[in-house]
């Protein structure tokens, strides 16, 4: 079975007459963005799951982006029939182990580079007020030599 065409609406909300709506559809997850929507829309039909993504964007500014906000976040629902699987599925991608061979992270150095890289600009900066005016600043405020 394909997957749902969404248009970008959700299911239905429950009848007030107690008789449940939504035709079926459950919230199966929330994906933080449309990349990872469609990603698992993907894998679900691999296994023959409908799916239907709710694009709409309840935030304040999303009038501001008339074609969508790629970087909102999209309701992701499936039948109630599939929810099991869906379910399933989800946690087989998410908890799949590390590969034995696969290379470690490497270690967060960036944050080195950036202090090492402040430190060097403020010591320039020093620098330059040593030799244009014949003192030291502070924190890089060269005044005025006179």
């Amino acid at each position: 079975m394909p997957a749902a065409d969404d248009g970008g609406r959700p299911p239905r909300e429950a009848d007030g007459d107690g008789g449940g709506g939504g035709h079926g559809w459950r919230l199966l997850t929330t994906a933080r963005n449309h990349l990872v929507a469609h990603l698992i829309r993907g894998r679900l039909a691999e296994e023959s799951i409908e799916v239907l993504l709710d694009l709409s964007n309840p935030a304040l500014g999303a009038w501001l982006k008339p074609f969508g906000d790629p970087l909102a976040p999209v309701r992701i629902f499936v039948r109630r029939s599939d929810l099991d699987r869906a379910t399933l599925v989800l946690h087989e991608v998410d908890h799949r182990p590390p590969e034995a061979d696969a290379p470690l992270p490497p270690a967060a150095k960036g944050a080195w580079w950036v202090l090492a890289a402040s430190v060097a600009v403020v010591a320039l900066l020093e620098l330059a007020g040593l030799l244009t005016c014949g003192r030291f600043s502070v924190l890089g405020i060269i005044p005025a030599c006179r």
